[in-house]
């Protein structure tokens, strides 16, 4: 049997002065302020249950969470899984019962049952948010060009000033071609 949430404590509780701390009690604020999205995965978690008998399953909130916190860490299920058994704050963020202790296999399971609908709605949503706050217009978006090791030679001075005389006389061509056919316009 699964339930949609975990009533419990606010995360003050093992509230901790550092800056993980910090943002994931502003990451669960925003998340109980859009208590709809709760719903959503409870849906897809319940798409493909065939029973609703059992002991008690991590609640769809439970697992919202905890995938937040997943890609929050950008860690594996393995450490996802001692994280959640080892640390108060991250516990009471993922809003376990005390005796829940999800093993790996239960996270990927469960996790790997939201929709890409389900994520997009968060996405928008968040997207909104961030918009309303002035934080984010949502109009382009950041690629990680992250620097790697090949076997390409750094460019040389001179390598460098032909290839800026070629894109002067790309440019200038194109400046007389514009100049040309507005005069016989």
């Amino acid at each position: 049997m699964r339930k949609k949430r975990n009533p419990q404590c606010s995360m003050e509780l093992h509230y901790v002065p550092h800056e993980i701390s910090t943002q994931l009690s502003g990451i669960s604020q925003w998340l109980d302020a859009h208590p709809q999205f709760n719903d959503r995965v409870y849906e897809d978690l319940n798409s493909g249950d065939k029973q609703n008998t059992g002991r008690n399953g991590l609640s769809a909130e439970s697992v919202l969470r905890a995938a937040l916190l997943k890609a929050y860490l950008d860690c594996d299920y393995d450490y996802l899984s001692f994280v959640l058994m080892d640390s108060l704050v991250f516990r009471d963020f993922c809003r376990l019962e005390p005796n829940q202790r999800p093993s790996r296999s239960s996270l990927h399971g469960l996790i790997s049952l939201l929709t890409a609908s389900t994520w997009e709605r968060i996405n928008v949503s968040q997207l909104q948010s961030a918009k309303e706050q002035g934080i984010e217009k949502g109009r382009t978006i950041a690629i990680d060009s992250t620097v790697t090791e090949s076997d390409i030679k750094p460019p040389c001075d001179s390598d460098l000033l032909a290839s800026s005389v070629k894109e002067i006389c790309r440019l200038l061509k194109r400046g007389q071609l514009l100049t040309i056919s507005t005069l016989y316009e």
